[in-house]
């Protein structure tokens, strides 16, 4: 019963669409808005991974200044060791 119902709406459908009421003309439209979404997407994608990068980067350099700063008072340390063996 309800598969007859289905066909008997679905045909009634078909056989009230008019020729001009179609949908074709609007697909290279859609399939254009489609590739600049996706596209859209990518870029978006590629700022945020740069920008992971750049956080990385900064990071990586501020672990490097700790380790010259901490090698500097290492150094100091030893030259005070050395002259007060000396003196």
């Amino acid at each position: 019963m309800k598969c007859s119902v289905i066909i008997f709406v679905l045909s009634a459908v078909v056989l009230a669409a008019q020729p001009g009421e179609g949908f074709l003309h609007l697909l290279p439209g859609i399939i254009k808005d489609v590739g600049h979404g996706i596209n859209g997407l990518q870029l978006a994608q590629q700022e945020v991974d740069q920008q992971e990068v750049d956080q990385q980067k900064l990071a990586q350099q501020e672990v490097d200044q700790q380790k010259l700063a901490q090698q500097k008072v290492d150094q100091q340390q030893q030259l005070k060791a050395v002259k007060y063996r000396i003196a």
